[in-house]
């Protein structure tokens, strides 16, 4: 794929070009450049990385004004917000102190304050902590004193999920409470204890906390920039492993990374993400080690098909249904058209859940036609044209067959059983990249 001039230069200000090279390349921007960049930066969640560069190469008096003024006021709303998430999180982690809840601080905050050093810098979504589920109970009963509303999908608190969201009813941030790293249920093998025992102590704003060892926050950054690939925009995503490792580069020990990567049952997403941050941003991953996590049966047009995800991303998502994509997939017409029916017509149990009712009603073959009107009528022009190979039609359904084929390669296979993913992975998993 062909990368935006806008993104290129983004990653030539957060690799490792010297400061000479990346001062001559903003220096040339026009006022339509500046703007092109700033808004691929808001994109990417860099925008004040950028002023703060801008700010470093003294700059700021030189390129035009309307876009200085413009990273300016990005770059204090994102301090400000900051301000006020790490005032809320010190609130937060005194009272659970006051409990003795012992507490990890996740992602965005630990970066924040110990790796960017500049809570501005690294802007955050919401509060990530993660406690021992023995606390849950007790963490949630302190949130809600201190006027935090309990998600309505907490009621997902089961084996399967691995946190809870409290909404802050002041227009603050949201907490969100991990007691895992990853879902329970996926393929991943993620020992929740030895996050713990490794975990190191802290202090955020004046309050004790911990965070993760530094093999652990760099395994846990790889396995979440997979995770939202698919639906954020991963460049910054790609600094916080890029400057982790910068920032942990004598404390590091690469052969533990390697150990619990094959451990965890992660190697797919580390290594892409390793190898993403090393070939866009020049992150300094050792080559030995990279080597060692390479898992088998890597298909060369992976890293192509990340960057088309993390480069084109939500703007260009292809609108064809992955159930109707499947017809195009590689291998025998007869298997994907089974795999397609299995899609069409679910089991009654997933149709039940689909639909709420009682698993043993009748109910469940009206809907049963019900779901097949809607399929025809949302995909049935797309089946037509599927079916009649027109090219345009072909060529989405190839590329939606690649971004599945993907998904599944970096989660392990740990698929949606109602699409039957698994066989997509074949010989032909990424084409025409």
């Amino acid at each position: 794929m062909v990368i935006k001039p806008e993104d290129m230069l983004l990653l030539d200000c957060l690799g490792q070009d010297s400061d000479s090279i990346v001062a001559s390349k903003l220096e040339r921007l026009s006022i339509s450049d500046w703007n092109g960049v700033i808004d691929q930066s808001k994109w990417h969640s860099v925008t004040p990385l950028l002023y703060h560069l801008v700010r470093k190469l003294g700059l700021y008096e030189i390129i035009p004004s309307v876009a200085a003024e413009r990273l300016r006021e990005i770059y204090l709303r994102s301090a400000g917000r900051s301000i006020r998430q790490f005032y809320e999180l010190s609130i937060v982690l005194n009272v659970l102190n006051s409990n003795s809840i012992p507490v990890i601080v996740l992602k965005g905050a630990h970066l924040a304050e110990i790796v960017y050093d500049n809570i501005a810098l690294r802007p955050m979504y919401d509060l990530d902590i993660m406690v021992k589920k023995a606390d849950l109970q007790r963490v949630e009963e302190e949130l809600l004193k201190l006027g935090y509303d309990a998600h309505r999908d907490n009621i997902r608190k089961h084996e399967g999920h691995y946190h809870s969201v409290f909404v802050s009813s002041c227009g603050g941030s949201n907490v969100e409470v991990h007691w895992h790293i990853h879902r329970p249920s996926s393929l991943y093998n993620i020992d929740v204890n030895g996050l713990w025992e490794r975990a190191r102590p802290v202090e955020f704003s004046g309050e004790s906390a911990l965070v993760l060892s530094y093999e652990d926050s760099l395994l846990y950054q790889c396995v979440h920039t997979c995770k939202h690939l698919f639906l954020l925009a991963g460049m910054l995503f790609l600094n916080d492993i890029s400057k982790t490792i910068i920032y942990y580069r004598d404390r590091m020990d690469w052969d533990k990374v390697i150990d619990l990567s094959h451990k965890w049952n992660v190697s797919n997403s580390v290594y892409l993400a390793l190898l993403l941050a090393k070939e866009l941003l020049a992150a300094e991953v050792p080559e030995d080690s990279l080597a060692n996590i390479r898992p088998n049966g890597l298909h060369p047009g992976v890293l192509e098909g990340a960057k088309d995800y993390l480069f084109v991303g939500r703007s260009d998502t292809p609108s064809l249904s992955a159930n109707v994509a499947v017809l195009r997939r590689s291998g025998r017409l007869s298997d994907n058209i089974n795999v397609f029916m299995r899609g069409l017509f679910p089991s009654p149990k997933d149709m039940a859940q689909r639909y709420s009712i009682s698993p043993g009603s009748l109910k469940v073959y009206y809907y049963y036609l019900k779901r097949l009107r809607e399929l025809l009528v949302r995909n049935g022009n797309d089946i037509w044209k599927l079916l009649r190979r027109d090219p345009e039609t072909v060529k989405l359904a190839d590329r939606v067959n690649d971004r599945i084929a993907l998904q599944d390669w970096i989660h392990q296979n740990n698929i949606d059983e109602e699409a039957e993913r698994l066989n997509l992975i074949q010989d032909k998993t990424l084409r025409n990249h």
